[in-house]
């Protein structure tokens, strides 16, 4: 109120012929110019005392005031005073207010073009007539015009100034507190994002440095940006706006005639709008209304907002922005690599991605929204918060080369929305080769014409689904932040299930009608045909469970290099040992185990399948347990490789490239026949007589056959109570576990002149039966109670210490009882 009062006071004040004038009066420091002067007056503090000073004119001073040399300037006392007032007349005066002045001024320009200035208090600049230019500085200042084009001035600031010529306090810095008044024309801006709005009228709003927002509101108006990345609004409009970036004073609403220059991003109004932007980079956003927005050159971001827009992306890498409330627009990415960002909210939404031709359909049910777009090579989708489920479909056709699914919840940019989402991926309906993976904290299906990456997905809580669709498709998954599901669809699909290269614990479960894969870093579901399970290096861990073999999907069991257990499933799986020692057993179902480089073990147990066994390279073994009942387990050579069977469920072994078999007959009274192996891997052939879980023997009469060839052999027979070996033939037998005095070796000599020497099995070894066949045979009994038979042809028979019944059989025998 009191600079209103001073400048009401210098308004009316009388002019002084010759000279200015300061003075003191009712606690108001007055400087008044005289007539015909150009004044540049400059008021500061000092040693307690005001200092004027005017290079324009000489000063003359008043009550209160004191003459200094030279003689435009005086001090005046600061006792007591409460305001300061300048009335500079006529003429284009100057007013500069310094920064250690206490009180604030209230000046009135006067007639002329004139340049005010105040200081750090709440001053009050009233230009007068003329073309004037008002800063207030610092401070809650009025700012006035009068008539003519004036200017508020805030082109020193460094912050951000926010003016409304709406005469309405409030301007300036945040907190200032200016009021610029109507009778403003013009406003400046500073170094800072500023944001200047207009009148009615013609304004010339200038940003300044920094990324600044001009709005016209009316009139030819002249918005120029100046340095940084500045925006024009015609966001108040309710009426159609055609605006383009090309420095032409044809833009606003019919017949406005705004110029937009140093512009580079325009915001339209709730009108069906139409915004050009230049060969720059720019942002356009068409706000409400059915707007058609042209980005031309440069790496452009649109939005459409509200209404059905027709947006144009022009060349350039371009993004069109999509957020809630938005509507169904079309977009046409044109050239260079485009991308459509789309926000979901937070609440449960269906998103879907299709090809519509050549073209892309994106639906989202919230808001019934359909999107038709054109020349985009990338899709940002952001589900935000709430259950959504979302659907990639073949997208072959269409320009879109990728498509990133964000299911982070809404302003938490880098975790989960803790709400279970879907997303659905399809494959073509050719034959595909898809992969899943993990790059950074990402899921990534890849190998389809749009690859789609999954980011911060919930796990557990969110899936990942990925659909073969058509064709006989090979998908292949090496990780994954989140869990898959793999569906082949139509045709034979396999699903490989891939290791780390280091030493990985794959278990295989069913879960109907899916099996389900899991290991560090991979959970995989899989409804396939086939399903491969590769461990690549590592010594590895593969184990399948039972009730696989229903579900229709075939498995491949791989360990790949690395010492690996694989436990196959009731299925017929195909197992796969690759290099070094690999532990490997078939389970139920009939399997095909390839065992591979390195001294591997495959494991058979009552309730297995028939099973054909590869041994390979290396030195490798097939170990093969009986059940607690009597059973008949028989090996021989079927050409070239090993037969083994089993009464007890009819179980027939196709074996090759073993050299050692272990057979476990466990409890019951066991017939257990070894028979010429002659052309088999077999080196070695060993039985364990004893009970389950013990070194013991079974209780029960166990006997062991072995076949001699239809050859001329020398076979012997050594041991003791420790166990018991025959050596000589096409495989060495051994025998442990065994009582002497149930358990039973026999050995069939069969045709040629042969030899048994058993002379070195102790009395404790094994209960001996030695049969010659055809031919000269030569048998010498063991230190027990013997069964020794020539058979036919003229035979030795020696009996040795024990209790021995010998028969010689047909022919000239000789038989010697020790």
């Amino acid at each position: 109120m009191a600079g209103v009062v001073v400048a009401a006071l210098l308004a009316s004040a009388p002019a002084v012929a010759g000279a200015a004038t300061a003075k003191i009066r009712n606690g108001t420091l007055t400087y008044t110019a005289a007539p015909g002067e150009a004044n540049v007056l400059s008021v500061k503090f000092a040693s307690g005392a005001f200092v004027l000073s005017d290079s324009g004119a000489l000063i003359t001073p008043g009550t209160g005031c004191t003459a200094r040399a030279p003689a435009h300037l005086v001090t005046c006392s600061a006792v007591d005073l409460d305001g300061i007032g300048a009335a500079l007349g006529d003429g284009g005066d100057a007013l500069k207010v310094d920064a250690s002045v206490p009180l604030g001024v209230a000046a009135l320009g006067g007639a002329g073009d004139d340049v005010l200035r105040g200081g750090p208090q709440a001053d009050s600049l009233s230009g007068g007539p003329g073309a004037d230019r008002l800063d207030g500085a610092a401070g809650a200042d009025v700012l006035r015009g009068g008539d003519d084009v004036d200017t508020a001035d805030y082109s020193t600031r460094t912050q951000a100034v926010g003016v409304t010529l709406d005469a309405v306090a409030g301007d300036g810095e945040a907190g200032e507190g200016d009021l610029v008044d109507s009778t403003v024309e013009n406003v400046t801006g500073g170094a800072g994002p500023d944001v200047l709005v207009g009148d009615a009228h013609a304004n010339r709003l200038l940003g300044g440095g920094g990324d600044d927002t001009l709005q016209g509101m009316g009139g030819a108006d002249v918005l120029d940006g100046g340095g940084g990345g500045n925006t024009a609004t015609y966001r108040e409009r309710t009426g159609p706006v055609v605006a383009s970036l090309d420095d032409v004073a044809n833009d606003g609403a019919p017949g406005e005639k705004d110029l937009l220059t140093r512009v580079q991003n325009l915001v339209g109004g709730t009108g069906a709008d139409t915004l050009t932007g230049s060969a720059n980079a720019n942002r356009l956003d068409g706000g409400p209304g059915a707007d058609r927005l042209d980005a031309l050159a440069g790496p452009d971001t649109v939005r459409g907002g509200t209404g059905s827009d027709v947006v144009l992306l022009g060349t350039g890498n371009d993004a069109f922005d999509w957020l809630p409330g938005d509507s169904s627009d079309v977009v046409e990415g044109q050239g260079d690599n485009d991308t459509l960002r789309f926000s979901g909210a937070n609440i449960g939404e269906h998103f879907d991605l299709s090809a519509n031709g050549g073209r892309l359909r994106l639906l989202r049910d919230v808001g019934n929204v359909s999107m038709d777009v054109g020349g985009v090579e990338q899709v940002d989708l952001r589900a935000a918060g709430g259950a959504d489920a979302i659907a990639v479909h073949d997208l072959a056709g269409t320009n879109v080369k990728s498509v990133r699914l964000d299911l982070a919840a809404g302003g938490m940019p880098d975790a989960g929305d803790g709400q279970p989402d879907v997303v659905d991926v399809a494959g073509t309906n050719g034959i595909d080769a898809i992969a899943v993976g993990t790059a950074g904290d990402e899921t990534v299906v890849s190998g389809l014409p749009a690859p789609v990456a999954v980011a911060h997905a919930d796990d557990p809580g969110d899936v990942l689904r990925v659909d073969g669709a058509g064709g006989s498709d090979a998908v292949v998954a090496d990780s994954a932040p989140m869990p898959v599901a793999v569906l082949g669809g139509d045709g034979t699909d396999t699903v490989t299930a891939l290791g780390t290269g280091g030493p990985d614990a794959f278990t295989l479960s069913p879960q109907a009608p899916e099996v389900l894969v899991s290991r560090t870093d991979l959970r995989l579901s899989v409804q396939a045909e086939r399903l491969a399970v590769q461990g690549l290096g590592g010594d590895d861990s593969i184990l399948a469970g039972n009730g696989i073999a229903g579900l229709g999907i075939a498995l491949t069991l791989d360990g790949a290099a690395g010492s690996d257990t694989i436990q196959g499933s009731d299925g017929a799986d195909t197992i796969l040992g690759g290099d070094d020692a690999d532990t490997i057993r078939g389970g139920r179902g009939g399997d095909l185990a390839l065992l591979g480089a390195g001294d591997d073990s495959f494991g058979w147990a009552p309730g297995d399948g028939s099973d054909t066994v590869e041994g390979q390279a290396g030195a490798d073994t097939l170990r093969f347990d009986g059940a607690n009942i009597a059973e008949i387990i028989d090996l021989s050579a079927n050409g070239g490789r090993l037969r083994l069977t089993r009464n007890v469920a009819s179980v027939v072994m196709d074996v090759d490239g073993a050299e050692r078999i272990d057979v476990h007959a466990l409890g019951g009274a066991d017939a257990l026949s070894v028979h010429d192996l002659t052309g088999t891997a077999v080196t070695d052939a060993t039985f364990d007589l004893a009970a389950f879980g013990t070194t013991m023997g079974d209780g029960q009469a166990d006997t062991v056959n072995v076949d001699a060839t239809q050859g001329a052999d020398v076979a012997t027979v050594a041991g003791d109570a420790s166990g018991v070996a025959v050596a000589g033939l096409a495989s060495r037998v051994s025998i442990v576990g065994q009582e002497a005095a149930l358990d039973t070796l026999a050995v069939r000599l069969l045709a040629g002149d042969d030899v048994l020497d058993a002379s070195g099995l102790a009395a404790d070894g094994i209960r001996l039966s030695g049969a010659g066949g055809d031919g000269d045979d030569v048998l010498i009994g063991s230190a027990g109670a013997d069964a020794l038979f020539g058979d036919a042809g003229d035979d030795v028979l020696i009996g040795g210490p024990g209790n021995d019944a010998l028969d010689g059989g047909p022919g000239d025998n000789i038989v010697i009882q020790d």
